[in-house]
């Protein structure tokens, strides 16, 4: 199904051949650590037109499309944030989606693989922040553009029936993909909401809350009701993921006080924390479960603004099963089929890795 033996890796050390309709990157070797529970196989880089950063990508349900928002923060107006479509079967470019004036930060399929999202803005927000936009992923046409956004804008997530988009504003919106009007809003404890992520079950929705300030809590709602469920105390939280059960949530925070970043697992039925543990940096861009919960990963960098490693842990017993160094990796993202792992780096990219046990 996937160009293997592109590449071949053995802790550490990677042979080449040619590969045509993508480019090859082969300088500066990533440093990579990898357990023996786990191997990591380098499948292919695909490098597309604009060279600015990728700030974000996502599989289709059927693992055979992958969209790649791109832009960087001196992009602003310029041609070069846009959404890249591949064909992951073939690793074909198969088409480029123009039209947002500032860097895509977000993009996701609908669960039917129909349609894609795509939001975009700048992490200081104000009044030249982006719309968010739905798409047609075959035909590259745009359909609908939702209300726009008055707060930074950093994430969207289709809810599982695929009738509506939750974004973050002011509150939490959830837009009509039919409609393009807002019909549901979540009221938030805070300045704005920042990440926003349905559980894969439909019945809940979380948000990593901003507050001067910053990120201070992470607030949780039944949807059926719209009725706030709990407020977690995350002091410094940048990003957060359900497991695929719906009965984990992760997030990932700053500690100030020692200097590194918390990682948390909270019940989704008492709202407690079960686990935790801590590694180095700054930031978390991404966390993200593994299609059957087994392996966590966590993209994590020194900033914001600073690309960093991906670490890749067995999500029950916490053990570091692998570290993927020297990558200039913003983010991550598994296919739904488990196969492959993709990665976006600063200048373009993306790699794509196959994942075995």
């Amino acid at each position: 199904m996937y160009f293997r033996d592109v590449f071949r890796l053995s802790m550490g050390f990677i042979l080449t051949v040619g590969l045509t309709s993508c480019k090859i990157v082969t300088e500066n070797p990533p440093s990579i650590t990898v357990s023996n529970a786990l191997q990591l196989e380098s499948i292919a880089t695909l490098k597309g037109r604009p060279e600015s950063q990728v700030n974000t990508i996502a599989f289709s349900p059927d693992s055979t499309l992958l969209a790649v928002g791109k832009g960087g923060y001196n992009d602003a107006y310029t041609d070069n944030n846009v959404v890249e479509i591949w064909n992951i079967e073939n690793l074909n470019l198969m088409t480029v989606l123009p039209g947002h004036t500032l860097p895509v930060t977000d993009v996701e399929f609908s669960p039917d693989g129909t349609v894609l999202a795509s939001g975009a803005g700048y992490p200081d927000g104000g009044a030249n922040n982006d719309t968010v936009r739905v798409w047609n992923p075959q035909t590259g046409v745009q359909l609908i553009t939702l209300p726009g956004n008055t707060m930074p804008f950093q994430s969207l997530d289709f809810e599982p029936d695929g009738t509506h988009i939750a974004y973050n504003q002011e509150e939490v919106s959830l837009g009509n993909i039919q409609t393009g009007e807002v019909d549901i809003k979540f009221e938030v404890e805070g300045w704005y909401a920042d990440k926003v992520v349905f559980s894969p079950d439909g019945n809940l929705l979380a948000a990593s809350i901003y507050d001067r300030p910053g990120a201070i809590s992470t607030q949780i709602w039944e949807v059926e009701t719209c009725q706030q469920m709990a407020t977690l105390e995350t002091p410094g939280v940048s990003t957060l993921a359900f497991g695929p059960e719906s009965d984990l949530l992760v997030t990932a925070s700053i500690d100030y006080k020692v200097g590194k970043i918390r990682v948390q697992y909270w019940s989704t039925r008492t709202f407690t924390e079960t686990a935790r543990f801590e590694l180095d940096g700054n930031y978390v861009h991404r966390v993200s479960f593994s299609p059957d919960g087994a392996i966590l990963a966590v993209v994590a960098s020194d900033g914001y603004h600073d690309p960093g490693n991906l670490y890749l842990w067995n999500s029950v017993t916490r053990e570091r099963l692998a570290t993927l160094g020297n990558q200039d990796i913003r983010v991550m993202a598994f296919s739904p089929d488990g196969i492959v792992l993709a990665t976006g780096q600063v200048d373009g990219s993306v790699r794509l890795w196959e994942v075995s046990p």
